[in-house]
């Protein structure tokens, strides 16, 4: 088990011995490549030590050990509005969270990796496989130092496919802008139910006028016949 663990780890690969042991399926005589192949597919977050250093990417004096395997969490498109990620405007400019299972980290993919791109899904793997420079708290990739290795975790594909149709939805006018206009009596004639209450509305707010208008009637009646009894009795005294 020692000498699997030794040739994973200079693979980029520092799964725990328990997380090594599932995916060998207990086979002592499993290879490097076949627990690989297995955790590639897997969810890192448990089976690997933490490796990232605290604070990566803010200090040149964090540096990032490499070889390494990542996790992707998230991809943006920074050259690009949220609500049109695909924009051609401008060159993409990718912004990639990573994990080691443990802590993340942020990088800026600055020359355009082999084969990662705005539809590559959480969970890929991503291996650090030279040094990492550091700027503005971020990890700069190349193709020369670091290289997709894909994966497909289920769980995660399904998180990120519902991202990206909330995200689309949006594009495509699903909340951008105000709702268009619609005249009122076409509104009410396609809601039959909103008519019903504008109805009550109407009757009750005609009702409500009515009781007022009487209650004036009545106010202006009391008064007349009060100003009458009034100068009835002051003629007879």
């Amino acid at each position: 088990m020692p000498e699997l663990q030794n040739a994973l780890e200079k693979k980029g690969w520092f799964l725990t011995p328990e997380a090594i042991k599932d995916c060998s399926n207990d086979n002592r005589n499993v290879s490097a490549d076949s627990v690989i192949k297995t955790a590639l597919d897997l969810d890192i977050r448990g089976m690997c030590k933490k490796i990232l250093p605290d604070g990566v990417g803010r200090s040149t004096s964090n540096k990032v050990p490499y070889p390494l395997v990542l996790q992707v969490i998230k991809i943006t498109n920074i050259a690009a509005p949220s609500s049109n990620q695909e924009s051609q405007t401008a060159p993409p400019l990718l912004r990639i969270h990573l994990s080691d299972g443990h802590s993340t980290c942020t990088a800026l993919d600055i020359s355009s990796i082999q084969g990662l791109s705005l539809k590559t899904f959480p969970g890929t793997k991503i291996c650090l496989k030279a040094e990492v420079q550091a700027r503005n708290g971020m990890l700069l990739l190349t193709n020369e130092n670091a290289k997709l290795l894909g994966g497909n975790v289920e769980k995660l594909i399904r998180k990120g496919k519902a991202g990206q149709a909330l995200i689309k939805t949006s594009s495509d006018g699903g909340s951008s802008g105000p709702p268009a206009f619609i005249p009122f009596q076409e509104y009410i004639k396609n809601n039959p139910n909103m008519a019903k209450q504008e109805t009550t509305k109407v009757n009750s707010s005609n009702s409500s006028k009515n009781f007022k208008q009487q209650q004036g009637n009545n106010h202006n009646r009391t008064e007349k016949s009060y100003n009458k009894d009034a100068r009835s009795g002051y003629s007879k005294s």
